[in-house]
């Protein structure tokens, strides 16, 4: 892809030639007996994500990206190839785009735009990506429509298979030359979020999107989780603890972890130092009983700075994972109980609610996403994020009956695992993802992140079920007013009495036999989001298959205090994805677990 700026012919040799650099770059002279370290890559899903959330934000009323059909085919491209592999049935900011490309063929196959030859190969690209069969005629058609106009051209490079396989892969060295030395993150680097986007702009945006994916492909697969999983300590899980010492501990920690400017974060966190600072002034904020003078100034100070990234559309962040750290932020303003942040909470709360996937964004209450939450303006919904928004208009006041709860009820239902009120199939490069019937929660629609169970002929499959999202699940159930007798609710509550552990995040068990820490990832949060959604359920215990009876909150105090440093800090040992190796975010979500034990 990307064919401008420079001839079909000197890109074919630039291509050619910074290949062969690469891959044979003569070694060092001398031996060294030791190497520095190999440089490591930068973020490049983090980088896609963004440059995804630039594109979808700058998309046409006519559903073009820059205006042009070849900028539209590298954002196609680029949506395609990136971490999270949309597809048409992902909405609008997808089939919008393919319906702007199409109306820009002509009879003879090409692909009109500022440049013909690169718009039509580019088409052609972008359309086998995101569907190989669908799209298989026009593709073709596309190739050889590029054969006639590169015979006047490059006539040594004119074959339609050379040509198809030129654009395949030559696609990063066609948007810019993909440097030797992809550690270097300067090549990478995307323009601010909210920046008003010209077309010219939009359409390096697309190219670097591209660059990024196929940087992206160049760093070698992570290898499964080989070390074996490091099992929780013993507890007791009748054991005597007191709720309140606990709880006062884990803030003190944090209190002293506070910056001179009331922020919490640390080099790990710092590009999400909003939402870390307001999930821990949340929890300050929760001390039981009278509040020292240094614990009510450290929230206080915390929750200033929240405030003080209250932005005009009422989102509450400092760049990025918006939905996230405006409800955290929601909480944090809440907690406070200080009547000078309710217009905030207001605004935040509206913004919350337009974030939500239904008819302004266009998409209708059939699609799979509708009513569901994404990490931004647009962004593709998943019951995280989902999760996040409803506790946040639970806390500003919205009530069930509330259009923006009703919505939502539409996407729990789809990320259930019950045919009987989930009959969604999502089909995705030849493979239906279909409900099963063990009443759990997955990630969205089609897809989780405890994988899949798959038929005999590959053909179909049925997301697995797992911890933390099916406590999401019960909790948003029961935000949008479903009682305890609804058999919605009631297959959800089954899977987690049949499932009830507090020694890993269950669901994961297939997946642990390749990668033993994987139950672990997500720890504190599947905690905090059980703790919850059995708070919203009103009973004290649960009864397991077995017959045992688990006084919940007496066991999660119990497990919690094992868990916890003797400095008052908690920690992920086994897996630090998502943040939680780090202390304060780790921490954060354990106060705010043994916050919700409480009647």
């Amino acid at each position: 892809m990307k064919f401008a700026f420079l001839t079909f012919v000197s890109l074919t040799t630039a291509f050619v030639t910074n290949t062969a650099t690469a891959q044979n770059a003569p070694a060092a002279a001398g031996t060294a007996t030791q190497r520095p370290a190999a440089p490591r890559p930068p973020d490049f899903r983090s980088l896609g994500n963004s440059a995804v959330h630039l594109l979808r934000a700058a998309q046409g009323k006519d559903g073009s990206y820059g205006g042009d059909a070849e900028a539209t085919a590298l954002a196609l491209y680029g949506f395609t190839k990136c971490a999270r592999q949309y597809r048409e049935t992902d909405g609008p900011f997808i089939t919008k785009a393919v319906e702007y490309l199409l109306s820009k063929r002509a009879p003879d196959g090409a692909f009109k735009g500022n440049n013909t030859l690169n718009a039509t190969l580019a088409a052609a690209v972008a359309l086998d990506a995101l569907d190989k069969t669908k799209y298989a005629g026009i593709v073709a058609d596309a190739i050889k429509s590029a054969e006639t106009a590169a015979k006047k051209t490059a006539p040594a490079k004119a074959s339609g298979a050379e040509l198809f396989n030129y654009a395949m892969d030559a696609a990063p060295e066609l948007i810019g030359r993909l440097p030797a030395d992809i550690t270097d993150a300067s090549e990478f680097s995307l323009p601010a979020a909210g920046a008003a986007q010209e077309p010219a702009d939009v359409a390096k945006i697309a190219r670097k999107l591209v660059l990024i994916t196929m940087a992206a492909s160049r760093v070698p697969p992570q290898k499964p989780q080989e070390i074996p999983a490091t099992p929780l300590p013993a507890w007791d899980p009748n054991a005597k603890v007191d709720l309140d010492v606990t709880i006062r501990s884990g803030i003190g920690f944090l209190v002293k972890r506070q910056s001179p400017d009331g922020s919490f974060g640390t080099p790990v966190t710092k590009d999400q130092l909003i939402g870390v600072t307001a999930l821990v002034a949340q929890a300050i904020w929760g001390w039981p009983g009278e509040r020292p003078a240094e614990v009510a100034a450290a929230a206080s100070k915390a929750t200033k700075v929240v405030a003080g990234a209250a932005r005009p559309d009422g989102s509450i962040h400092g760049g990025g994972l918006e939905n996230y750290t405006t409800s955290a932020s929601v909480g944090a303003l809440v907690a406070s109980g200080n009547p000078e942040y309710r217009d905030l909470v207001a605004r935040a709360k509206k913004y919350i609610t337009d974030l939500q996937a239904d008819e302004g964004e266009g998409v209708s209450p059939e699609h799979w996403s509708y009513g569901g939450t994404g990490y931004g303006d647009e962004e593709r919904p998943d019951m995280s994020n989902t999760n996040f928004a409803l506790e946040a208009l639970r806390k500003a006041g919205v009530k069930s009956d509330d259009p923006a709860m009703q919505k939502a009820l539409k996407f729990l239902e789809r990320c259930q695992n019950r045919s009987e009120s989930n009959t969604t199939e999502i089909s995705r490069d030849g493979v239906t993802a279909v409900s099963g019937n063990d009443g759990g929660g997955i990630y969205y629609p089609g897809k989780s992140q405890a994988g899949a169970d798959k038929s005999a002929d590959g053909k179909r499959e049925t997301p697995r079920s797992y911890g933390s999202m099916t406590y999401a699940l019960v909790k948003g159930f029961i935000f949008a007013g479903l009682q305890k007798d609804d058999p919605r609710l009631k297959a959800a509550f089954e899977w987690c009495k049949k499932n009830y552990t507090l020694d890993r995040v269950p669901g994961y068990e297939e997946m642990s036999k390749v990668s033993p820490r994987i139950a672990y990832q997500g720890l504190f949060y599947y905690y905090l989001t059980m703790a919850t959604a059995l708070r919203a359920y009103g009973e004290d215990e649960i009864i397991t298959p077995d017959g045992q009876k688990h006084a919940w909150r007496v066991e999660m105090t119990s497990r919690l205090a094992s868990l916890q440093k003797p400095d008052g800090s908690f920690a992920n040992e086994n897996s630090p994805r998502w943040w939680e190796g780090d202390e304060i975010i780790a921490t954060a979500y354990a106060v705010l677990t043994l916050e919700a034990l409480k009647k």
